[in-house]
């Protein structure tokens, strides 16, 4: 004896291992880490390599104030940086580097 079942249904995707990645940043993604729809990632890692054009204007900026020795204007440009979540180690970084950084892993997964 042999016996088969044909059934319909809808396959979805498992709702509570869903997560949402929101950008902070304007601008075009430079790499995606994921390759295809539904790809499991880690917790906290980087989900994209974003260029954000605002951010790349924030540290020319920056840069600018420092060269011209403008001090009003270089606390300015770094408070800018400090609201994009820039860390004192990076802006003092950049300053010494004395070049935009044209990349930054700004997109997380919020899970």
């Amino acid at each position: 004896m042999q016996s088969s079942v044909r059934a319909l249904g809808v396959l979805n995707y498992a709702e509570p291992n869903r997560a949402y990645v929101n950008a902070r940043v304007g601008g075009w993604v430079e790499h995606l880490y994921a390759d295809y729809v539904g790809k499991r990632g880690r917790t906290r890692r980087t989900a994209a390599r974003p260029v954000p054009p605002d951010l790349l204007s924030a540290q020319e900026e920056y840069l600018l104030a420092r060269r011209l020795k403008d001090d009003t204007l270089a606390a300015g440009a770094r408070r800018r940086l400090e609201l994009w979540d820039i860390g004192a180690d990076q802006i003092d970084s950049l300053e010494l580097r004395g070049t935009c950084r044209t990349r930054c892993a700004v997109l997380r997964s919020a899970s």
